[in-house]
């Protein structure tokens, strides 16, 4: 029995520690089967090469495929090394959120991130006093607070000033190591929007509400053309106006000039005057009031510019005839 029992302990003892080798074996895969990064590798080649800028692109490939402190730590390194001091820190940022407190690379990382605060320049953005509400202030694409002392990176730091309806403002700071600086910055011009072009509806308003259809605009030849025609008929229909006028007051003379007869003589020419002096009386006010009104639309259309709205292509003068009077007439807007 004791010999049994020896057995079955031996045969306990050799199975645990199969187990825990099997266990062993199966957690760590063999080196071939292990991931590897060539991004990472060869971010690591060009920092020993001095190519920071092409470091920064492979290890931030690296910390795309799988971020990890290591990557961060990495990328700190390189982006200080172009004085990027501002993405350095946030880098250093990144790995702390990576890796444990009392984790070494910890107080390693935050003892680089006050190194870099301290060589870094503060800078201060004040807006000037009539500056307008909702305004935005970035320094080389980064916002900042107006007002508060901010750390930048040395050298030069582009500013940039925006507003709604105002133009971007830029201003170009450069700062050393360790500067303190506050620059007082405005927002650009105001933009001024563009005016419509007014329509033609919009133009001419009321007044085109009855216009014929078929209407053409005239140009300032064509328009003195057209006065010089109408006022010359107005002339011409005063000229005659006068005449008329003449012949009434001729016989107007005559009448009031025929002596009185004696007995049952009279002056021959008496009634025909009267008769004569009242057939004119009508024509002569169409005359009159024809003329004047074509001569006063012709001078107004050779000495006033171009309206801007449009008439008639052409006027018509049309003469008028009727039961005690004659005269012309002219048609047409003006």
């Amino acid at each position: 029995m004791r010999s049994l029992a020896r057995f079955r302990e031996a045969l306990r003892t050799v199975c645990f520690t199969l187990s825990a080798i099997v266990a062993l074996f199966a957690a760590v895969p063999p080196a071939s089967a292990q991931p590897s990064d060539p991004s990472f590798d060869e971010g690591r080649a060009l920092m020993t090469a001095g190519d920071y800028a092409g470091a920064c692109a492979k290890f931030k490939e690296s910390w795309d495929k799988a971020p990890s402190a290591g990557r961060a730590f990495n990328l700190s390194a390189c982006e200080e090394k172009q004085g990027h001091f501002v993405k350095a820190i946030s880098w250093l940022d990144a790995g702390l959120g990576q890796v444990a407190t009392e984790d070494p690379r910890a107080t390693a990382a935050t003892a680089k991130r006050l190194e870099l605060l301290g060589a870094m320049p503060k800078l201060t953005v004040k807006l000037v006093s009539d500056a307008p509400a909702d305004v935005h202030v970035t320094v080389n694409g980064t916002a900042v607070s107006i007002g508060v002392r901010t750390p930048v990176d040395p050298g030069a730091n582009a500013i940039v000033v925006t507003a709604p309806k105002r133009a971007p403002a830029t201003t170009t700071v450069v700062l050393e190591d360790k500067e303190v600086k506050t620059v007082e910055v405005s927002v650009g011009a105001p933009i001024v929007e563009p005016t419509p072009a007014p329509t033609p509806e919009s133009t001419l308003g009321t007044r085109r509400s009855r216009q014929p259809q078929t209407k053409t605009e005239l140009g300032g030849e064509e328009r003195v053309i057209a006065g010089w025609i109408i006022g010359g008929v107005g002339a011409a229909t005063t000229v005659a106006a006068v005449i008329t006028g003449s012949i009434m007051l001729a016989n107007d003379a005559a009448y009031h000039g025929c002596p009185q007869p004696s007995g049952d003589d009279r002056c021959a020419s008496e009634e025909d005057a009267r008769a004569l002096g009242e057939a004119l009386e009508i024509p002569n006010a169409v005359l009159w009031g024809t003329g004047l009104a074509a001569l006063g639309t012709g001078v107004i259309m050779i000495l006033v510019p171009r309206p801007e709205y449009t008439v008639d292509a052409t006027a018509i003068v049309v003469p008028t005839a009727g039961p005690g009077f004659a005269g012309v007439s002219v048609h047409g807007a003006f």
